[in-house]
């Protein structure tokens, strides 16, 4: 009687341990969900890049080149530690 009980306990914890992954539908649809972000991710960079074209062909020109005041390293020189 004692190994029946053993038996039973054994099989209704195999039963709560491995419980239930998500379904095929569940996994396909978080799937979809993640490949239509990615989509409108992506056509959100197309539209900012045709935004900053119209603007760079709006000014004309390319903007200056930035000048942070940092000292010219030559290339022939190594770097000093």
């Amino acid at each position: 009687m004692k190994s029946l009980s053993q038996i039973l306990i054994g099989i209704f914890l195999m039963g709560v341990f491995t419980g239930c992954g998500p379904s095929r539908a569940e996994i396909e649809g978080k799937e979809r969900d993640r490949v239509k972000a990615e989509h409108r991710a992506q056509e959100e960079i197309r539209r900012s890049n045709e935004a900053v074209n119209e603007v760079s062909k709006k000014l004309g020109r390319k903007p200056p080149a930035l000048d942070l005041d940092l000292p010219e390293e030559k290339k022939d020189e190594p770097k000093q530690p």
